[in-house]
Formats: C-alpha cells, sequence, structure tokens
C-alpha cells in the first residue's frame, strides 16, 4: 500500500532549526490560539479583509468580526483598526490577498499561505512580490534577526511561487508594532537568486529524509524559547519536561557562596 505524502508548511519546517522534536510534536498536536494570535489576524482581516478559509467557517464577515473581537473594547480594537487603515493602501491589488500554496514534489508536498501577492507601494515605486503581514510587540526585536532559518518563510514561500509560475518573485515582511497608536511600521524585502530557490529543495529533501530528528534539550530550546517563552509542545514532550522537573538533591555547603556575613 502506497504511503501518503508528508505535507509540510513554513511553520513545522522552521521548527526543526528549534528542534527537530518540535516539528515532530507540531505536526501531531495543534496549540491553543493566543491573544496575540487572535489580534493578528484581526489585523490582517482589517487590512486585507476576509480570509476564504474563515468564511468556510464563520459565513459572514460580520460573525468572523466578532469571533474575533471577543470581550475586547473599542477602546483596544481602534488603536489595531487605525494602523491596519495606514499600512492598507500599500496593497495595490485588494483582491490578491489570502492566495494558497502548493507544490507537489516527488516524495512530499509543499504548501502554506501567502497573506498577499501582487502589486505593491514600496520604497516610492511599485513592485510586484509576495507580503506578510506581522502584527508585533517588538519591531525592534526583527534587529535580531539574522539568520537564514529567521527568514525562512520567505524564501520557502518563493520557492513554491516558482515552481507554481516560473516567476520568481521578492518577498516582503511589512511588520507592525502594536505598541504605539502612531504606526511604527518595518520593512523587509527580501531578494533571492535561483540558487537560492534551489537550496530550499535541498534543505527539505535533508528534512524530510531525517527520520530520527532527535530532540535538542536545553535551557535556550526548552525554557526561553525563541520568542522569552517556553516551548509551545511541552506539555507532550518527555525529553523537555524531565529537562525541567530537574530533580536532585544538593549540599548547601556546595552552593556559589554570597552571605554577606559568613563567618559568625
Amino acid at each position: 500500500m502506497k504511503k501518503d505524502k508528508p505535507y509540510y508548511h513554513q511553520s513545522t519546517l522552521t521548527n526543526y532549526y528549534i528542534c527537530p522534536h518540535k516539528m515532530v510534536l507540531s505536526k501531531e498536536h495543534s496549540i491553543e490560539q493566543t491573544e496575540p494570535m487572535r489580534n493578528g489576524l484581526l489585523f490582517e482581516f482589517f487590512a486585507l479583509g476576509m480570509n476564504p478559509r474563515a468564511k468556510e467557517k464563520y459565513g459572514t464577515e460580520e460573525d468572523y468580526a466578532k469571533a474575533l473581537i471577543g470581550r475586547k473594547t473599542p477602546a483596544t480594537i481602534d488603536p489595531l483598526k487605525k494602523k491596519a487603515e495606514f499600512i492598507k493602501p500599500i496593497f495595490l491589488e485588494p483582491k490578491n490577498a489570502f492566495i494558497t500554496l502548493k507544490y507537489e514534489d516527488k516524495e512530499y508536498f509543499n504548501g502554506g499561505e501567502a497573506d498577499y501577492i501582487g502589486l505593491v507601494e514600496y520604497g516610492g515605486k511599485v513592485i510586484e512580490c509576495i507580503a506578510d503581514l506581522k502584527y508585533t510587540g517588538s519591531v525592534a526585536g526583527w534587529r535580531n534577526y539574522i539568520k537564514a532559518s529567521d527568514y525562512f518563510q520567505s524564501v520557502y514561500y518563493s520557492y513554491i511561487v516558482w515552481k507554481m509560475t516560473n516567476k520568481i518573485l521578492p518577498f516582503l515582511y511589512v511588520i507592525v508594532d502594536s505598541n504605539f497608536e502612531i504606526p511604527i511600521v518595518s520593512y523587509k524585502l527580501m531578494h533571492f537568486s535561483k540558487e537560492n530557490l534551489l537550496q530550499v529543495k535541498r534543505e527539505v529533501d535533508f528534512i524530510h529524509n531525517d527520520i530520527i530528528r532527535r530532540p535538542v534539550c536545553s535551557y535556550e530550546t526548552c525554557v526561553k524559547g525563541p520568542y522569552n517563552k517556553p516551548c509551545d509542545f511541552l506539555e507532550w514532550c518527555e525529553y523537555g519536561r524531565e529537562l525541567i522537573s530537574d530533580s536532585k538533591e544538593i549540599k548547601f555547603e556546595e552552593l556559589v557562596p554570597d552571605f554577606l556575613n559568613p563567618k559568625y
């Protein structure tokens, strides 16, 4: 019996670089939607309109908005909406939002959903690109993103679009800080060569062929995490839970001495 091909989404693959076992768990378990996640979806709704997948579940824009807003007050909603209205004009083809990406490789499927593909206003000119909205608590935090894996989404989506259309498009991150009434927006425009995109194929092949996917247990991966919070999948990870529990016996005299008056 032929085994079904696995489906790789960028969010799943990105987990591999943090901890290969986290990637396994992210395919098996879903995490609950957090308040920042809901705010991000609401921001996308105000900026780009209703996601077709949400329409299947909620029916109308009004019902979808109600589900995202929940108990939020106008004092919370209005600034968010104002920021969305601020960046909305850069997207020159509003109907090109929430584009499903899918490309079948020999042994697996590549997939995802682009927030937008089309013409945008950027740097005083009009360019065609793939764009992704990020509504974040710290635009400044993006200064710490210097590794290729930090920008995996951009090159992965560009690879899939290239395979689907034979066009190599740049990728634009539109990053909006959630903390300020007057919007602070950062733009990261990613450019790719054909070799960059071919490297994606080799990279996904490598991840696909790693059948062990060993856990990487450390304070950085399990406790602190890439976003200064514990790993989202600790509920199901025996390795991370064992690391955190860290049961042991301690001799007081072997502790680092820091009493102010140790002599009596």
